[in-house]
């Protein structure tokens, strides 16, 4: 990671951990900052569609996000200490979960599905590498 990343990861991480102001705008400028280092990464805009889910409960349940980008889908579900899930078509690959704290990530199956640890409930974004092709990361995702 270069000093760069590190320095806006600290102030992202600052930004969210701050207790006093919260303002979106604060956060919008942060990430959007974190964003440009990672020019020419395209990114998947990414749509909640838990609301199209049937919950049966007042329990908070799983979220379900989807994106696309060129010809290439998204489709996760958030949960409280992992994000599953998928890129069609399958593809080999690594995905990466960023979030303020570090990075933790994982292979993608044969079948292009994967399972990556979440740590904290800090927003976090997904990044793609694929074993050919340009990388991919999500938007980010606060959940």
């Amino acid at each position: 990671m270069s000093d760069e990343d590190a320095r806006l990861l600290d102030e992202l991480r600052a930004a969210v951990s701050n207790d006093g102001d919260r303002s979106d705008e604060l956060i919008d400028m942060i990430m959007t900052g974190y964003d440009l280092t990672m020019s020419g990464t395209r990114i998947a805009e990414m749509i909640e569609e838990s609301e199209l889910v049937a919950v049966r409960s007042d329990e908070p349940g799983p979220r379900f996000w989807t994106g696309v980008v060129d010809d290439i889908r998204f489709d996760i579900e958030v949960g409280e200490t992992s994000v599953v899930g998928s890129i069609e078509p399958a593809m080999p690959g690594r995905i990466l979960l960023h979030q303020p704290e570090g990075l933790t990530s994982t292979e993608l199956t044969a079948a292009g599905s994967f399972e990556v640890a979440r740590p904290t409930s800090a927003p976090f974004r997904l990044y793609f590498q694929p074993v050919e092709g340009e990388p991919i990361a999500t938007s980010w995702i606060l959940p």
